[in-house]
């Protein structure tokens, strides 16, 4: 089970207006608004982290240009042969 905790921040009123636009248009409630939001960012945060990780790795080992070609021309005709060209 999920506990939760409140919690008092401070944002711009313009901010704060538009979350109660939204919340009031989609009918969702404010702490539903803010947690998805929240859930979102940490999502996008582990995303670049990962694109990142992934960067610095194929800088240690880049793909060899011939190991490439030869995966891309297999993939292309085992497409091929499945009809899914």
């Amino acid at each position: 089970m999920l506990t939760k905790t409140k919690v008092t921040i401070s944002i711009a009123k313009e901010d704060f207006s538009k979350v109660e636009r939204w919340c009031k248009a989609t009918n969702e409630l404010r702490s539903h608004f803010v947690n998805r939001v929240i859930k979102f960012w940490f999502k996008q945060e582990e995303e670049k982290e990962l694109v990142e990780r992934y960067k610095r790795g194929y800088q240690k080992s880049p793909e060899i240009t011939d190991e490439a070609t030869a995966m891309a021309t297999a993939a292309a005709k085992a497409f091929q042969a499945e009809g899914l060209q």
